[in-house]
């Protein structure tokens, strides 16, 4: 009876030095475990993939208290927020930081702010949102 080979696809996921990849590689098995194949491996980048919400209450609800960005495959990103005047109410070099819907300490209106993201210091994405209480 001849050795049945088993093949297994290995993925690994590394972030390593802010490089995002996904890394594959082939290896056929025999039943008794021995190696008998190795591919080579086979590096693809993450994706990006970011989520902004459109609205946020900060009401002290415990609901949509805060305004935050979440992403993947990010390595480097910067937030803006503007209110309707142009005047920068918020900017956090990350996407660990969360807005709560204040300037200066001080709550701010009700009313539309534009954000503007800056990903990996070459691209950019902007939009609104809506502040209510």
């Amino acid at each position: 009876m001849k050795n049945k080979l088993t093949i297994l696809l290995t993925l690994i996921s590394l972030n390593l030095l802010g490089q995002n990849y996904d890394i594959y590689r082939v290896v056929a098995h025999s039943n008794e475990m021995h190696v008998h194949s190795i591919s080579n491996t086979i590096k693809v980048p993450q994706e990006h993939a970011i989520f902004v919400p459109n609205v946020f209450s900060p009401d002290d609800d415990g609901i949509n208290d805060v305004f935050q960005v979440i992403g993947k495959g990010l390595d480097h990103i910067t937030i803006e927020i503007y209110n309707r005047w142009g005047q920068m109410v918020f900017e956090a070099p990350n996407l660990n930081e969360v807005w709560d819907g204040t300037y200066r300490g001080k709550p701010c209106p009700i009313g539309t702010y534009v954000y503007q993201l800056k990903i990996d210091k070459t691209t950019s994405q902007s939009g609104t949102i809506t502040l209510i209480r």
